[in-house]
């Protein structure tokens, strides 16, 4: 009987596993919508010194639920969310 050594197959890099690395991270970059969208309840009172400041780049109006959607100005965020809203998103 004669013995046969068993090679060990031992951890190999192949080249395709550096481009489908590549390839799921653009993949990823490109899914990932970079957009962060925080809500917050607002006072009429705070809603209208934020409108009178111009905070707003656009407003939906939902007349059915009285409410109101709107897009601030990225220039703007500090004047409506504070540090702590942002923290918590």
């Amino acid at each position: 009987m004669s013995e046969q050594k068993k090679e060990k197959k031992s951890f190999r890099f192949n080249e395709m596993w550096f481009y489908g690395l590549i390839l799921i991270a653009l993949a990823v970059l490109f899914l990932y919508d970079g957009n962060v969208s925080v809500n917050k309840d607002l006072s009429w009172n705070d809603f209208k010194r934020a409108a009178t400041k111009q905070a707003f780049s656009e407003m939906t109006v939902d007349r059915g639920n009285n409410e109101v959607s709107a897009v601030i100005k990225r220039h703007m965020i500090d004047s409506v969310f504070s540090s702590a809203d942002l923290k918590r998103r």
